[in-house]
């Protein structure tokens, strides 16, 4: 329990850094303990057990796909973290039948002891905007184990949905919705009834408690669509509607935008295909020229003021000491975690879980490397090292906030360059992004009146 707490303290720090901002809905409804079964959609492999973990304030098993324990080493870090192995039709031989009774007699021991389980009923993680079919096996056990119990136990499950702005980047933002757990209880009379259906009943209430949390797409292009909407969308409907700017409100408005061109290529597919070629014209349009679609609004580019100029280059070179700091102590621990993901596998999905374990330990390793060296040749009092050892974080969080401070500050000024140059390319870029604005608004009106 002690190596379990001290575990989730650090993945704890891990998630606090790797994501810039992780919004959570439903605090209220975790219980804070079992016999519980939480059901999770699988977006991000790793990823997923650990933020949902670190977030319950009881311990938190885990049901996992039989062909990640290889060795023996993982065989006991999992067997630390209350893993139980449960087979697929890929982890078995072909023809060879799947067996998972020695799996629901261990969840069932594991529920026994008031434990809570995590269990993705998707069976694969895909990093994908979409909801795979769920599988029957969360109910199947929560069923099984209060007809084992003569529904005396009160078992829930509590649906946990996952959006991940962007699943493998440093510094995205992750979306967590706790729902209201569900009381296996309300489903003893229709058991005893009908076993089979009373699985299908509950399989598709998990179903579609997740799928209303989810931002959904129907495949990658229509992914990648969604994603050029929003980028395009966003800060007019915002100002429009007058909304608030915070993370919630952003993955409010792209789970609406999903929604609503799903609908639209069911009612007017013509409209939908005309929208998806504009979209994406105007976006090579703006890729080619290595330009940015925020600088750009219906009345031309934002420029910036020569005061504004002024002070941006006066703080980028009043804040170069720091960030030059935050480089050379910060640059190697920042950079090897990628290159580990990348050596290790090629699944997207893989990456980020990856990078944050690799961070967790190779930034305290590098950190306490640099100190010691800083204070064998170069401090002069023990508040010197302290001071050190304190700025090591900040300046690798500033050498963060200047790099983004200064692509802004570049790519302004290369809008404005363009601007002059070649200024008929700006007015076809304004008037393409005010011909899809007006197309969208149409859609948003529609879909408003379905």
């Amino acid at each position: 329990m002690i190596l379990y707490t001290i575990l989730k303290f650090l993945v704890k720090i891990g998630i606090r850094v790797f994501f810039r901002k992780i919004v959570v809905h439903g605090w209220e409804n975790r219980p804070s303990e079992g016999p519980l079964i939480i059901a999770v959609n699988h977006p991000n492999t790793l990823m997923d057990p650990l933020l949902v973990a670190v977030m319950m304030k009881q311990r938190v098993g885990f049901l996992a796909n039989a062909s990640l324990f290889a060795n023996k080493l993982v065989n006991q870090l999992f067997a630390i973290l209350h893993t139980i192995p449960v087979y697929r039709k890929q982890d078995v031989a072909p023809g060879e039948p799947i067996d998972n009774d020695e799996t629901f007699g261990k969840v069932y021991e594991y529920l026994d002891k008031n434990g809570t389980i995590m269990i993705f009923p998707e069976g694969t993680s895909f990093s994908e905007m979409k909801l795979r079919k769920i599988k029957t096996g969360t109910a199947r056990i929560a069923l099984g184990y209060e007809k084992q119990q003569q529904f005396q136990r009160n078992t829930q499950i509590l649906t946990v949905a996952l959006n991940y702005s962007e699943p493998t980047r440093f510094r995205s933002k992750v979306e967590i919705t706790f729902n209201p757990p569900i009381p296996i209880s309300e489903y003893q009379e229709k058991y005893a009834q009908d076993d089979f259906q009373t699985v299908r009943e509950l399989t598709d209430r998990i179903r579609h408690e997740l799928a209303e949390d989810l931002i959904i797409t129907e495949d990658k292009d229509q992914e990648e669509l969604l994603k050029r909407i929003n980028t395009i969308y966003k800060e007019f409907l915002t100002q429009k509607l007058s909304l608030s700017r915070d993370s919630a409100i952003e993955f409010t408005i792209l789970k609406e935008l999903a929604n609503g061109m799903r609908f639209l290529k069911g009612k007017d597919e013509g409209l939908y295909l005309q929208i998806e070629k504009e979209t994406n014209e105007y976006f090579d349009l703006l890729e080619t020229h290595e330009l940015n679609d925020h600088m750009i609004t219906s009345q031309g580019i934002r420029k910036l003021t020569i005061v504004r100029k002024f002070f941006n280059v006066i703080s980028l070179f009043l804040f170069f000491p720091l960030y030059f700091l935050g480089v050379i102590t910060n640059y190697l621990p920042y950079w090897l975690p990628a290159r580990i993901a990348g050596a290790i596998t090629d699944e997207i999905e893989y990456r980020a879980p990856i990078m944050m374990v690799s961070g967790i330990f190779l930034f305290p390793l590098f950190y306490l490397v640099e100190t010691l060296l800083f204070h064998h040749f170069l401090a002069l009092h023990p508040w010197h090292t302290l001071g050190f050892v304190l700025l090591l974080p900040i300046s690798g969080f500033m050498a963060l906030g200047y790099m983004d401070n200064l692509t802004w500050f570049t790519h302004r000024l290369k809008m404005e360059i363009a601007a002059l140059q070649n200024p008929e390319l700006i007015q076809q870029l304004v008037a393409e992004k005010g011909e899809i604005l007006e197309m969208l608004e149409s859609v948003r009106r529609i879909y408003e009146e379905r």
